[in-house]
């Protein structure tokens, strides 16, 4: 018994180194600089959407989110969610949102996220850079 696992246990490491030589060091280096990039390109991605989307972890964020979805159209819907301060409130005052904000106050909101209000001015100057 003991010589059968042991002749199976060499065969297999065997087979595991032989397959380590082929496969790894013969790969060329543009393939590996490839692997590299897109294991950095998938951690900016995962640390991105963890920034942008941290106030949907909240337990209230359903409950607005249909809210949000039955007051308001969905350009102003995406105004809401490309502004970082309306983010940083859903965050931190998403109770307030959720229980004090009716379909009227969330369009006012929209139109003020749309009018720059909720932008301070260095923000909007930076935006208008990038979008010119």
């Amino acid at each position: 018994m003991s010589m059968y696992h042991n002749r199976w246990f060499r065969c297999n490491i065997k087979v595991l180194f032989t397959e380590k030589r082929m496969l790894v060091p013969r790969l060329p280096d543009e393939l590996w600089d490839l692997i590299h990039a897109h294991g950095a390109a998938a951690a900016i991605q995962t640390a991105f959407r963890c920034h942008m989307m941290r106030h949907t972890t909240s337990v209230e964020w359903p409950c607005l989110r249909s809210r949000l979805a039955e007051a308001l159209s969905l350009d102003d819907l995406q105004r809401l969610v490309r502004s970082e301060h309306v983010r940083r409130e859903w965050r931190r005052e998403m109770d307030s949102w959720v229980s004090h904000t009716d379909g009227e106050t969330m369009r006012d909101i929209a139109r003020e996220v749309a009018s720059g209000l909720w932008d301070p001015p260095m923000e909007r100057a930076a935006l208008r850079c990038f979008l010119v």
